[in-house]
């Protein structure tokens, strides 16, 4: 195989006519079978107690009948039914139950999960890798271009504009596409909205913050925040309805006078976006600021400050590199940004001003659209679908 063929071209030869991955998944299912009776034998001989047994179970036998689930399972029923029948003898084994026993009580005594759940939470974690990829990874030509862009990305040639064929109910034909297909429907239906604009997409790149992070421990961070400092502070804060709807806010105090900006962001993203933004606009504000002094940005959330430390690929990659781009330019003014740690909900006024300000941004609808579904959402709701499946 030539070093620059693309992951879709070996993907074609792996899935030739489905066939290769028809045999792939008979051959899995047959070496979880003997593995299982192997170690029912083992452990009857041993006489090991159910725990010990359930583990055994789950690393020696589904560990190998899930191997390329990813990739040999696109909705086939005979695929499910022959993986159930496989967790039904380990679920006997597990509680020495008769095989008079109703599956189902047998199941969840044995604590292990039905086959199409366990199918689904695999490949919906499949998926959700695939579109965190760099954009320049072959690998994510798998999907669809106007599921993993959006539909106001697609070219000349590709799926028109508007064009839904990956949220179809049965994959067509054969090959990475049916593949793409069957994975972007599965992730679409647990997403609940539509993304036709598209997802967060990530670079390779890398790079620390060219500022000072300050995350102190809780008493000295409260007292920290009450202090005066050189410079500009700003607050940040981002807020989430039960709704869905994300809010990100800034405020600050010049002349004596508080100020506060409220940012919609709409659907589709979480309040680990909302902080971000919420971040990158205080350090934006003190960017365009008539101030030349230091600029601080305080904010209750670590999980952000963290994400701001670095470039690496992942949620908030974008956002991150936002905030470096906006520090550096601060830098060459010759300002140093700082980003502080403050406990959140402690009678800050400037975090509570903060809070307020998402919080009203959070129930107004956006204004430049929707836009592009954060990773953290999408794995949030990745995880929130395989515990419903499962239940």
């Amino acid at each position: 195989m030539e070093f620059n063929q693309t992951a879709t071209q070996w993907l074609g030869v792996l899935l030739d006519a489905g066939l290769t991955l028809k045999a792939h998944y008979q051959g899995r299912l047959q070496k979880a079978k003997k593995a299982e009776a192997c170690v029912r034998a083992l452990c009857r001989q041993r006489g090991l107690p159910p725990g010990l047994i359930w583990r055994i179970q789950k690393a020696a036998v589904q560990a190998v009948a899930l191997y390329g689930a990813e990739l040999w399972r696109q909705g086939q029923k005979d695929r499910t039914e022959g993986l159930q029948l496989l967790i039904n003898q380990q679920a006997r084994a597990i509680t020495g139950a008769f095989s008079t026993t109703p599956i189902g009580p047998l199941i969840r005594e044995a604590a292990l999960e039905p086959a199409e759940s366990l199918l689904e939470a695999r490949q919906l974690g499949y998926t959700t890798r695939l579109i965190g990829l760099p954009i320049n990874q072959p690998t994510r030509q798998i999907l669809p271009v106007t599921f993993r862009d959006g539909d106001q990305h697609a070219q000349p040639g590709e799926q028109p504009i508007g064009d839904r064929a990956w949220a179809e109910a049965t994959p067509r034909g054969r090959g990475p596409w049916s593949l793409g297909q069957h994975l972007a429907r599965q992730l679409g239906k647990s997403i609940h909205i539509d993304p036709s604009e598209g997802f967060e997409e990530t670079e390779l790149s890398q790079g620390l913050f060219p500022g000072a992070i300050r995350v102190l421990p809780r008493e000295e961070a409260l007292i920290a925040a009450r202090e005066q400092r050189l410079g500009l502070s700003l607050w940040s804060d981002g807020s989430r309805l039960d709704n869905g709807r994300v809010g990100a806010g800034v405020a600050w105090q010049a002349s004596g006078v508080w100020h506060a900006r409220g940012i919609s962001l709409g659907l589709g993203k979480e309040v680990f976006d909302a902080e971000l933004i919420g971040a990158c606009k205080a350090l934006e504000l003190a960017q365009k600021s008539q101030d030349r002094g230091p600029v601080t940005v305080l904010l209750d959330s670590r999980a952000a400050i963290s994400r701001i430390q670095h470039q690496e690929t992942g949620p908030g990659q974008d956002l991150a590199i936002w905030a470096h781009r906006i520090a550096h330019a601060l830098r060459a003014q010759g300002r140093t940004a700082t980003i502080q740690w403050v406990p959140g909900h402690n009678g800050i006024e400037g975090n509570e001003r903060a809070d307020q300000a998402a919080k009203q941004a959070a129930s107004k609808p956006p204004q430049e659209g929707q836009g592009k579904l954060s990773l953290a959402y999408i794995h949030r709701t990745k995880t929130e679908a395989a515990k419903t499946q499962k239940q």
